[in-house]
């Protein structure tokens, strides 16, 4: 019952992008569930045009009937148009908030049996408030970082936090970085770094208003799919405990120049 926290520590660097990129990209047979938890509110409503209901309102309202299990996850989940299914959260943050609160502790007795669960918490800030719970059950935690020092500084916090909670801890880098993804990894103590590049095309189809095609080329490339596709891997292979497979390949980003300063010593330090 693998369940995926994905958020940020500051700012809105692409949480949800990323957290929809995984469940699309997600390799064999098996379907994620994405679950709107950004006690901000929801974005996938307003993005596709999606109904209210069936969404997390409706699903925090059953739980207290049956706890929370997986086929009513996803009795509450609905299908975007890329096939992905998303329990959509309110896009008013009182409602969102309120529906996160009343699910709360059910999350620990959750019956997920196989199901796997991308959990959009958004921030994940100094005060980690609704997402509490699901980080506690969380097997990992994608932090979504932008590639500026400051971004990176305050992921880096976060990553220090989590670290304890989180069976596997992923930096998702987000654009250029002047230092490459094996130093970002072991300044900020993750298990993994993976480089997501600046894709519109991509992007605009995961957040629900396709590029026209005019714009792309004849085989049009999408590289933060290919990218996702690969941490997928990735985690498929740490959660479900898969075999390392011959195309298993570290994510790269796009090259650039070397740093001159490590990152660890301008965070302050080493991390464990």
């Amino acid at each position: 019952m693998p369940v995926i926290v994905v958020g940020s520590a500051k700012g809105s660097p692409g949480a949800s992008t990323t957290a929809l990129a995984l469940a699309a990209a997600w390799p064999g047979q098996a379907r994620l569930l994405v679950v709107e938890a950004d006690a901000s509110g929801g974005d996938a409503l307003l993005r596709f045009g999606m109904r209210e209901t069936p969404g997390l309102v409706s699903l925090a309202a059953a739980s207290r009937r049956s706890g929370v299990t997986a086929a009513l996850v996803r009795e509450h989940a609905q299908r975007l148009p890329g096939g992905v299914e998303v329990v959509v959260a309110p896009a008013e943050a009182g409602q969102c908030t309120a529906a996160l609160d009343a699910l709360g502790e059910a999350w620990a007795d959750a019956d997920l049996g196989g199901a796997l669960v991308v959990a959009d918490c958004g921030r994940l800030g100094l005060d980690t408030g609704t997402a509490t719970e699901l980080l506690r059950i969380a097997d990992a935690v994608v932090l979504v970082s932008g590639g500026a020092v400051e971004a990176l500084g305050h992921t880096a916090e976060a990553a220090a936090r989590l670290r304890p909670h989180a069976g596997y801890l992923v930096v998702a880098v987000i654009g250029r970085c002047a230092w490459p993804a094996p130093e970002v990894e072991a300044a900020l103590g993750a298990d993994t770094c993976v480089m997501l590049p600046h894709d519109e095309a991509s992007a605009a189809l995961l957040r629900g208003a396709p590029v026209p095609r005019r714009r792309w080329p004849a085989r049009p490339r999408h590289p933060l799919m290919d990218v996702a596709r690969r941490l997928a891997v990735v985690l498929e292979r740490q959660l479900l405990g898969r075999p390392e497979r011959e195309d298993d390949q570290r994510t790269e980003g796009d090259p650039v120049a070397a740093a001159q300063v490590s990152l660890a010593s301008v965070l302050g330090g080493e991390r464990a």
